[in-house]
């Protein structure tokens, strides 16, 4: 059966594309301290394959939600500093995360607590506003804002080294660090942003730097194309070789050899001079890119850069000061279909797995092999949904090298699926549930295929309400 059900997979895999196409808005989504303050955020961390379960760094301290932003926990018992500005989930262990503050804080309980691992700085204490993990060697990057450049550890935290070799040949110049960025297929490929010396690289990690173009902005914001690593976006202060008068937005197609102006469909700046890019990031499963702007809200990218649209349905202005009414995010945060986005005021959450919808949350966790592996959803009701009768849906896509098909789990085995009624994995009294979506499947030449899990009264709940989610990307 396991054969037989991987070669049907393998021509063609999961559900309608109308999926994507669901309408949908931000949810306001923040939480409130004890004395009243609205908590915003300046980065954020999420797990990739399930990115209901994240982290923000917030004003103050750190946050963590399980269920897409429906409730947040405060989470920096250890954290002696209020002011967290970059967070970091271990790739190979997500219990372990790192939060950058006047120092570097770690956590191996997945936030329940942390700990100083800042003594070997010593003199060169500052405050950290990168932070970047090896996903091979699980090394940790981190960058200073105060011109004190690259450091980085190779045992968990417990001593840091400089990174910046100044003065030698080879070295990077004295910088203040905005952004780090690991290229997940070469994992000694590090790139660093900074905020007046433009994008520096090394392809030793760390061992050497060399300047990789846009010396003379202000980069406050680094991506890397996880479906290519040679294509990097950046972002930051407006260009000041720019003649549009747009914002700065970038793109290199040569791993930083050279850069392009991307700014086709971004609001101008005059007379608005923090219409700057503050964060970058990029949706895997859809290839979407999102551009976090400390005046203008989000702005959201689809073909890869050429044209932006303003991406700010259900963000209000937050600036009652401007009459132009400014959206002053600091943080954009995508995965798996899911977005979140933080200002100074505010957290917002805009994605497939209707967060901010009385409890509603779609996630999936797996383990195994590839040739025998396990993929469980995690299926949390809305609120008004529980107690009623519904069906719950799987589905998959293939990816484009093995012909972007489509397959649903009709609750007895995987079938081809190419419109018409969507088929139900099962019906039933809808409430909080886990479902076995894969259970010991040879997944090895399904590489790149999504697997979605939703639910609803009907199958128009599902779609006009995107009570779905894409819960992992085999890899």
């Amino acid at each position: 059966m396991k054969t037989t059900l991987r070669l049907l997979l393998a021509t063609a895999l999961i559900v309608p594309t109308v999926l994507y196409a669901a309408a949908g808005a931000w949810t306001t989504a923040g939480p409130v301290t004890t004395d009243g303050i609205q908590v915003g955020s300046a980065a954020f961390a999420l797990e990739a394959a399930a990115p209901a379960t994240g982290y923000a760094a917030g004003y103050p301290g750190v946050w963590k939600t399980t269920n897409g932003g429906t409730s947040w926990v405060l989470s920096s018992t250890g954290i002696t500093n209020s002011t967290v500005e970059a967070l970091a989930i271990d790739p190979s262990n997500s219990s372990v995360v790192y939060a950058g503050s006047y120092g570097v804080f770690k956590s191996t309980n997945g936030g329940a607590s942390w700990s100083d691992v800042s003594a070997s700085f010593g003199s060169n204490m500052s405050f950290v506003s990168a932070l970047a993990i090896d996903p091979v060697t699980a090394h940790v990057y981190v960058g200073f804002g105060s011109g004190l450049g690259v450091w980085k550890s190779v045992d968990g935290g417990a001593n840091w080294a400089n990174s910046n070799h100044w003065g030698d040949a080879n070295g990077m110049v004295p910088a203040s660090i905005k952004a780090l960025a690991i290229d997940p297929r070469a994992h000694l490929t590090i790139y660093a942003a900074t905020e007046l010396n433009g994008v520096w690289k090394s392809t030793d990690g760390g061992a050497k730097w060399a300047a990789a173009g846009l010396a003379s902005e202000g980069v406050y914001a680094l991506v890397i194309d996880p479906a290519n690593s040679s294509i990097l976006y950046a972002a930051g202060q407006p260009s000041y070789r720019a003649t549009d008068g747009t914002y700065s937005v970038f793109k290199s197609v040569n791993g930083g050899s050279s850069w392009t102006a991307i700014n086709n469909g971004l609001p101008g700046v005059v007379g608005a001079s923090k219409n700057d890019g503050r964060g970058l990031s990029i949706d895997a499963s859809t290839g979407a890119i999102y551009l976090a702007t400390n005046g203008s809200g989000v702005y959201r990218s689809t073909d890869g850069g050429a044209s932006w649209s303003a991406f700010n349905d259900g963000i209000p202005a937050e600036n009652a000061v401007s009459p132009t009414g400014v959206r002053e995010m600091k943080a954009v945060a995508a995965a798996n279909g899911m977005i979140y986005a933080g200002s100074l005021r505010q957290i917002y959450v805009y994605g497939a797995t209707g967060a901010g919808q009385g409890g509603l949350s779609i996630s999936g966790s797996n383990y195994g092999s590839s040739n025998s592996f396990y993929l469980n959803a995690l299926v949390n009701v809305a609120t008004g949904d529980a107690g009623q009768y519904g069906s719950i849906y799987v589905a998959a896509q293939l990816p484009a090298s093995l012909g972007s098909s489509w397959y649903v789990h009709n609750g007895s085995q995987w079938t081809p699926w190419s419109g018409g009624a969507l088929p139900a994995y099962s019906s039933g009294i809808l409430g909080n549930t886990t479902v076995p979506v894969l259970s010991g499947l040879d997944v090895r030449g399904l590489e790149g295929t999504n697997v979605i899990v939703g639910y609803g009264r009907s199958e128009s709940d599902l779609l006009t309400n995107q009570k779905y989610a894409v819960i992992h990307t085999i890899r």
